[in-house]
């Protein structure tokens, strides 16, 4: 089912974001396309270690808690 989701994730990210990155490919914007891609690959790689990973990333609620005083 990991793998499963993984595969839909990744092709969600990139049905969203082909067209742009196609366009800007076109355009011949190189330093635009260099960062596209990778914001696109670290989208990516925090998405699938999200979907293997859940109980064992660090949370926004674990990090208030440590931050408020009791």
């Amino acid at each position: 089912m990991n793998i499963l989701l993984s595969l839909l994730f990744i092709l969600v990210v990139f049905g969203t974001s082909g067209l742009h990155v196609y366009f800007i490919w076109k355009k011949k914007e190189y330093k635009t396309l260099i960062a596209q891609l990778g914001l696109i690959g670290l989208a990516i790689v925090g998405g699938v270690l999200t979907i293997y990973n859940t109980p064992d990333l660090f949370s926004i609620s674990k990090l208030l808690n440590l931050l408020s005083p009791l």
